[in-house]
């Protein structure tokens, strides 16, 4: 399920709302900045901004677990049970979150990429992982 970002900066947000609502969660973006502002809008003039310092109080309020993960060796996703945020990675020459929800053949993985302007899946190598800088996180159902 892809859910796409509701602000510049919520990006973190649409991830964890994509995987809450693959496993039956109905709490939205909207109503986490609505409700805990504290939490959302970090140093950012713009609502949805997550430090990476609060991804695990967030997740809870979506009803997922979330920790972070060391990328040597990195655990496999099986979504939709369980799925890797790769958060405040710098994908497109800002930081940005994608969710991770599937290995595939050939040493290449699936995401799902809550950017507003693409609508498709982000497929990737998964060597080029140990050159982006990000964190990875373990999200459970």
């Amino acid at each position: 399920m892809n859910i796409t970002q509701l602000t510049d900066m919520s990006c973190t947000l649409a991830c964890f709302e994509a995987f809450s609502a693959q496993n039956g969660g109905t709490v939205t973006q909207r109503e986490i900045i609505l409700r805990y502002p504290g939490y959302c809008q970090g140093d950012q003039p713009q609502p949805g901004y997550l430090l990476t310092r609060d991804y695990t109080a967030v997740a809870a309020f979506f009803g997922i677990r979330c920790e972070a993960i060391s990328p040597y060796p990195l655990l496999l996703p099986h979504y939709p049970r369980r799925a890797i945020l790769i958060g405040a990675g710098n994908f497109h020459g800002h930081e940005h979150s994608i969710l991770w929800i599937r290995a595939l053949p050939g040493d290449r993985g699936i995401a799902i990429n809550p950017n507003t302007h693409i609508s498709d899946y982000m497929r990737f190598n998964l060597g080029d992982l140990r050159h982006w800088h990000c964190s990875f996180w373990k999200l459970e159902a």
